[in-house]
């Protein structure tokens, strides 16, 4: 009888540290002026962690399984590969030239890295840690994002002003979307039907069919769009402007700007948690991430991290 009480008990012990564990996601902030990554645990919005990484860290993307964070290290010509079990640096990835936006595949152990530099976007095998090739870009890549079944990755080009289209399957590009200037940040909607893209130069975000791979509509939002996040609950885009210290939110339906979110100084990277209605803004000269409620479209808090916080990229662990 003791001994049913006793595994009884364990196993009481094993299921709520599970799920003590999915009920706590995590979000890692690349800190570009110290060399670190801070760990924040979203369930009480405390740093719990922070791990030196490369030199001035700044992209941030989680293996599919989230078993790893890579985080990008332009000077460092390096990738930085966290385990987040330990969170301790498992592998440092030498990659020459200037890797910056990074996202993970969907399905595939691969990690795709845009070569700042090289006009050009590394595959590494996210098990084996090698660099298994290499895609070519337009001039200056900066963000990427891939479709929900793997197969197509796409690419900002900030100084050609266009979007990438590549062929995951074929290892080629396929096509080339002309956008607004100075292209950064971009991400899918929820249904992979439509492409956004943020435009630091002309101040606007373009609307892509993600089907025909044509621009459907612009969108004027704040001074110098970076990143931008979409809420599939409200159908909101959330996009950081860098240079009012605001993000934008547009109602995607309506192609229209509800509001100026005021923010931390020179917001950067923005990753959202929509089961929590929950949107996180890394701002760089404020080392803050501040956290904006989606539903009340406001600023609810603020959480300090190191300096230089730039988390651009998907760096919530779920």
């Amino acid at each position: 009888h003791e001994r049913r009480i006793a595994a009884f008990m364990v196993l009481c012990f094993i299921q709520y540290c599970l799920q003590t564990c999915i009920a706590a996601p995590f979000a890692y902030i690349t800190n570009q002026g110290e060399d670190s990554v801070s760990v924040i645990d979203l369930a009480n919005n405390q740093v719990t962690n922070k791990i030196t990484v490369g030199e001035d860290p700044a992209g941030v993307a989680i293996a599919h399984d989230g078993t790893k964070i890579f985080v990008t290290n332009p000077s460092g010509e390096s990738v930085s590969v966290i385990s987040s079990a330990s969170n301790k640096v498992i592998k440092t990835i030498e990659l020459p030239g200037a890797p910056l936006g990074i996202t993970a595949s969907p399905l595939r152990e691969e990690i795709y890295v845009a070569d700042w530099d090289n006009a050009r976007v590394a595959v590494i095998d996210s098990e084996t840690f090698r660099v298994t090739g290499e895609l070519p870009t337009g001039k200056t890549p900066a963000g990427l994002d891939v479709s929900a079944d793997g197969t197509r990755l796409f690419v900002a080009n900030r100084d050609d002003n266009s979007v990438s289209v590549l062929d995951l399957d074929k290892r080629e590009a396929i096509a080339t979307v002309a956008v607004g200037k100075a292209p950064f940040g971009i991400t899918l909607s929820n249904d992979d039907s439509f492409l956004f893209s943020a435009n630091v130069q002309s101040g606007d975000i373009s609307i892509i069919d993600a089907r025909t791979l044509s621009v459907v509509t612009h969108v004027k939002v704040g001074e110098f769009p970076y990143a931008i996040v979409h809420d599939p609950k409200s159908d909101n885009l959330f996009i950081t402007n860098q240079q009012e210290s605001t993000v934008s939110v547009v109602h995607f339906p309506s192609r229209r700007e509800l509001k100026k979110i005021l923010v931390g100084d020179y917001p950067e990277g923005i990753s959202i948690l929509s089961s929590q209605s929950k949107v996180y803004v890394a701002n760089w000269f404020s080392n803050t991430v501040s956290v904006i409620d989606t539903t009340s479209l406001e600023e609810i808090g603020s959480i300090e991290v190191g300096e230089g916080a730039r988390a651009f990229g998907k760096f919530i662990l779920r």
